[in-house]
């Protein structure tokens, strides 16, 4: 009884490998200041699903023009038409060249399609815009890339039965 508990324990354990996701999201800040960005990205351990969030944190291209610097925010996944959608809540900083307070917030969500072929929609790069305050001061877009962590999404089956025989053989000669 003890070597099949053993083989049992070896495929299921086999069966629960999981691939990371990452997650990078790009805003392009030129309409507020020419040539500055705000970039984060995050893993997870598997794919968000619409209503998950996860916390981000963000990073300027030129911090001392910023704060606070880095900017703690949090980076969502929504159903979107025909896919998911990949957002931030408002975010709020300071542009430190002309004291104004920044309102960021998704306007016009980046969408990552879901399709026969590829039903999860990773990997994914596509495109959202954002604006600040409402009504607008600044509008401008941003990018999103989701990809995953290893090669593919999920171990190969083909792996998890071999690692069976093998386990199974070595428990039984010593059974």
């Amino acid at each position: 009884m003890k070597p099949l508990s053993y083989i049992l324990l070896l495929f299921a354990g086999s069966l629960t490998m999981h691939a990371s996701v990452i997650y990078t999201l790009d805003v392009n800040l030129s309409p507020i200041v020419p040539g500055s960005e705000m970039s984060g990205s995050v893993t997870v351990g598997a794919p968000l699903t619409p209503g998950e969030s996860t916390p981000i944190i963000f990073t300027f291209s030129d911090p001392a023009d910023y704060s606070p610097s880095p900017l703690d925010g949090t980076l969502t996944v929504g159903s979107g038409i025909g896919g998911f959608t990949v957002a931030f809540p408002e975010t709020t900083f300071t542009d430190l060249l002309t004291h104004k307070t920044i309102n960021l917030m998704a306007r016009g969500m980046a969408t990552c399609p879901a399709t026969s072929i590829n039903a999860s929609g990773i990997p994914c790069e596509a495109n959202g815009g954002w604006q600040d305050n409402d009504p607008a001061d600044y509008t401008g877009t941003y990018s999103v890339s989701v990809a995953y962590g290893s090669s593919s999404p999920v171990p190969e089956p083909s792996y998890s039965i071999p690692l069976l025989v093998v386990g199974a053989v070595l428990l039984w000669r010593r059974a």
